[in-house]
């Protein structure tokens, strides 16, 4: 199965749909991974922020306007190495149900084509501004490799 990875800049972007809850309701885990590249890393406490924070976007999602502003002025990169339309418009529309900013990167059409290695297609959209980074790649390990190179 593919690897997914993305950068998260902490507690805001892990739990968004928290500031758009009342304080009682809001989650109170800290969120201590600079990427999430596997699920077997969450503890149980964070776990259940990642659930709480879901059952949030999800009265944020019956909303006529249904945005919240955690990640307003964020730059989010999806580049998939892969076709896979479900999982990166899902990911697409969760980013912008966060007002975060998305650009998204297929491999097929951009310079990874020619030969751009994965390591310089980090590079270069961090230099072009993305702060948070979701890829989708064949290769076991990409996600790490990716995330040794990518500061956002």
């Amino acid at each position: 199965m593919p690897s997914q990875a993305r950068s998260s800049d902490g507690p805001a972007a892990a739990a968004g749909a928290a500031a758009a809850l009342p304080a009682t309701q809001a989650p109170t885990a800290a969120w201590r991974h600079r990427h999430l590249l596997d699920v077997d890393v969450l503890s149980w406490p964070e776990i259940e922020l990642v659930m709480r924070t879901a059952d949030a976007m999800r009265e944020v999602l019956a909303r006529p306007i249904a945005k919240v502003p955690a990640l307003r002025g964020t730059n989010v990169t999806i580049l998939f190495y892969e076709a896979s339309t479900r999982t990166r418009v899902s990911f697409e529309v969760a980013a912008k149900n966060l007002s975060a900013d998305v650009v998204n990167i297929s491999a097929g059409t951009s310079s990874v084509a020619k030969g751009e290695s994965l390591v310089d297609t980090v590079r270069t959209v961090e230099a072009l501004g993305a702060r948070m980074l979701v890829i989708r790649h064949p290769t076991s390990g990409a996600p790490h490799l990716a995330a040794e190179h990518f500061g956002g």
